[in-house]
């Protein structure tokens, strides 16, 4: 794991090879949640409740809500269309074929919105020996290391796009609501 300059020096952020070796393992709905979060910048609130019905294939974009389909309010989330990565498209694909009866794209058995999908992938992380083994959690619990945190996939993502783009559509893609609060991928 390494730090992320821009933020406090104690907020672990995942490498490159940590995050391929991650994708190399990873199936199921760990795999498409973190997909979804840093490829296509969503946040862990905005995966739970994306439906299949938010997928535009013939445009590939994901349109993204202030309301779920559960009348759940999503907090700070302008109605928006993110495009949807051409290597993530076909997987999304996929996945809905192979998940016919779902109306969310990850979802429980009985059809709701996963409350623990964090734990679900820190859980894989564990079982797959991907912990950093040097955070607090990992020497004391080993199951939930705080450097696979859900919070930071989509700050890779922006991060890396801050680069190429300015600060405003890297706003816009993000969701906030004004510049000052994507200046933490900066």
């Amino acid at each position: 794991m390494k730090n992320n300059s821009s933020q406090d020096a104690e907020v672990p952020m995942c490498t490159s090879e940590e995050i391929n070796t991650f994708l190399l393992q990873a199936e199921g709905n760990p795999r498409i949640a973190i997909v979804l979060m840093l490829m296509c910048g969503m946040s862990l609130e905005e995966v739970v409740f994306a439906s299949f019905a938010d997928i535009d294939f013939t445009t590939t974009t994901i349109k993204i809500g202030d309301v779920s389909l559960f009348d759940y309010p999503i907090v700070d989330c302008p109605t928006r269309l993110i495009q949807i990565p051409d290597v993530v498209v076909g997987e999304l694909h996929q996945w809905q074929l192979s998940h016919p009866a779902q109306t969310l794209i990850l979802e429980t058995p009985n059809g709701g919105p996963i409350p623990n999908l964090s734990y679900q992938v820190k859980n894989f992380v564990f079982l797959h020996q991907l912990n950093c083994e040097g955070c607090k959690f990992c020497k004391t619990i080993g199951s939930k290391c705080e450097d696979w945190n859900h919070d930071e996939y989509r700050g890779i993502l922006f991060t890396s796009l801050l680069s190429h783009d300015d600060l405003k559509a890297v706003r816009k893609m993000a969701g906030h609501k004004d510049v000052s609060e994507a200046t933490r991928y900066l």
